[in-house]
């Protein structure tokens, strides 16, 4: 997928409608953007937070129009992002949960925007990363958004669910000659490390915040009304997510405890890790200390009463800052 085009489904995602005029100002107190300096046509990424700054939701926000947004919510948040908007926008807004009915696709690589240009009617050129229209492919209407979760450029398709199979197929057949596959979840969360992208239930959790988390790029600074912002502020990079090379052949498994070269002071843990293609080696995601983030800092991992030497390296593609939440 890193030379053409996959093709994966991701239809565990949850989408939601938002509507009405306060729509922006209710959607400033839930989430940790400010939807109401969004531009039409733009995607940010976002976290729902507790009241003491834990994450509960990870979340994409479009906004359609001044008073039209959609929201995306990853997999894992899905049911409890759809408790916390009935909670927090309740009354304020017309909210329509549309999971159900959408069927969610996504083409990711070097070779998406080849393909996308022949089925959808929309100069795709000009809709830039972080960003969402409703197009039309091949007929079929479809909210197609350019946020990427894989540190590739590609495109998020979100289609009726009773035509999710014909959109299927109509990608499948026209992107055989640009070396199309299918692409399942294992191998998406390679492609998510190699990224150096954060996902809920892994490096964002009720246990964190994002600056505890390393991801403080997830808060707006202007604006922000949303729970736990009183202690968000001042905003700081008390932490960063860093990838981790790791030495040996072994995979370390989430929690593995992460120390400095000739230390027993444990200062972070494995969030994420497998196996990575581009890399030929196991790569980790984890939030460390500014003083282990540096690139080129050696640390060990506890592997039992193995330690493995493990080397802070730059995220293999893009900034690990995607747009996107998901799959």
């Amino acid at each position: 997928m890193r030379e053409c085009v996959g093709l994966f489904d991701i239809s565990r995602v949850g989408i939601w409608r938002i509507k009405g005029n306060e729509a922006a100002s209710s959607l400033s107190h839930a989430l940790t953007v400010a939807p109401h300096v969004m531009a039409d046509g733009e995607a940010r990424r976002a976290v729902i937070c507790r009241g003491d700054g834990g994450i509960v939701g990870d979340v994409t926000l479009f906004r359609l129009a001044r008073a039209s947004f959609v929201l995306v919510a990853n997999g894992e948040s899905t049911r409890t992002v759809r408790r916390e908007l009935a909670a927090r926008l309740a009354g304020s807004v017309a909210v329509t949960d549309r999971s159900a009915a959408t069927a969610s696709l996504s083409v990711q690589g070097p070779g998406s925007v080849k393909l996308m240009v022949r089925l959808v009617d929309h100069d795709l050129h000009r809709l830039g990363r972080g960003s969402v229209t409703e197009a039309e492919l091949l007929g079929f209407p479809v909210l197609i958004s350019r946020t990427g979760s894989t540190g590739e450029d590609g495109f998020e398709l979100f289609v009726d669910r009773r035509t999710a199979t014909s959109a299927w197929e109509i990608l499948r057949s026209a992107g055989k000659e640009l070396g199309l596959a299918p692409v399942g979840y294992a191998a998406t969360e390679a492609l998510r490390l190699e990224a150096g992208l954060p996902r809920f239930g892994a490096e964002l959790t009720p246990d964190v915040t994002p600056l505890t988390s390393g991801c403080d790029w997830l808060v707006e600074s202007q604006g922000a009304t949303f729970a736990g912002c009183a202690l968000l502020s001042p905003r700081r990079e008390a932490r960063r997510l860093v990838s981790l090379a790791v030495a040996g052949t072994a995979i370390p498994p989430r929690g593995t405890k992460i120390i400095p070269l000739g230390s027993d002071d444990v200062r972070a843990i494995v969030t994420s890790s497998a196996w990575s293609p581009l890399l030929g080696r196991p790569l980790a995601l984890a939030s460390v200390p500014s003083d282990l983030a540096a690139p080129g800092t050696g640390v060990e991992l506890m592997l039992g009463e193995h330690r493995e030497a493990a080397e802070v390296i730059p995220h293999a593609v893009g900034d690990g800052r995607s747009h996107s939440a998901v799959p």
